[in-house]
């Protein structure tokens, strides 16, 4: 029954953190969804950011997720459209606000989650210690 009790706590005190991420990644996957759909319905290309790269910097620079989609100083990008010129690239994206400050979110859950701030660790430690008067219900004697 105590094992029960204990595994339920825990269950209880994890879950906001579980339910946090998966909600977060399901509205990640949600805004792709729309970006595909307002790319293929056509974009002018006022409404789009185009960044310029010279080729050898291309890898350095950009983080790509795929081929259609990129991390550039913490921003995500859809490219919508691109061209190369001599040893230059030019690529037409939209800038997607909305899953970078998804990304952002999430970065900051799970950095929260697994932080050695110092607040955390004495929560840690009388979690843990909540739990071991489960399993050593008995002080012993060390002197006997």
């Amino acid at each position: 029954m105590k094992r029960f009790f204990a595994i339920s706590l825990f269950v209880c005190l994890i879950f906001p953190f579980i339910g946090t991420y998966f909600c977060l990644r399901y509205q990640v996957k949600q805004v792709r969804k729309e970006v595909k759909h307002q790319l293929i319905a056509g974009i002018e290309k006022e409404e789009l950011v185009l960044l310029k790269f010279a080729k050898d910097e291309v890898d350095e620079k950009l983080s790509w997720k795929h081929s259609k989609e990129f991390k550039y100083q913490e921003e995500m990008y859809d490219v919508v459209d691109f061209e190369e010129e001599g040893d230059t690239v030019y690529y037409w994206c939209w800038w997607d606000y909305k899953e970078t400050k998804l990304n952002k979110k999430l970065t900051k859950l799970v950095a929260d989650v697994l932080s050695n701030h110092p607040a955390h660790n004495k929560n840690k430690e009388q979690v843990q210690l909540f739990f071991k008067t489960f399993y050593h219900s008995k002080l012993v004697d060390s002197k006997l």
